[in-house]
């Protein structure tokens, strides 16, 4: 597995940061020597849908990270599913990558 991958990000939940048919860059290998952190922006698997989101990390919580999307009107994020386990998180965003 290469440490990093590329990703296209369907719709506006991380707006104006990442825009519908953008692309982020990702390291997969982020949190392997260190914690993930408040602020971070990362790719991380829908715990309901095993489908790949883009959200920023808003707090942590006992080893979980409640995750947010910067457009909170059109995100599905932990508000409906609650935090996430460190295992959930495929990467931290590196670059972002055109858009809109």
């Amino acid at each position: 597995m290469l440490p990093i991958a590329l990703y296209r990000v369907d719709g506006n939940s991380m707006a104006p940061y990442v825009s519908a048919n953008g692309y982020v860059l990702i390291n997969r290998f982020s949190y392997v020597f260190r914690d993930p952190k408040e602020g971070d922006v990362v790719v991380a698997k829908h715990p309901k849908t095993g489908r790949l989101i883009v959200k920023r990390i808003s707090a942590i919580q006992a080893d979980r990270y409640v995750l947010r999307g910067d457009n909170e009107r059109e995100s599905t994020d932990s508000r409906g599913f609650g935090p996430v386990t460190k295992k959930m998180l495929v990467g931290k965003v590196w670059r972002v990558l055109g858009g809109n």
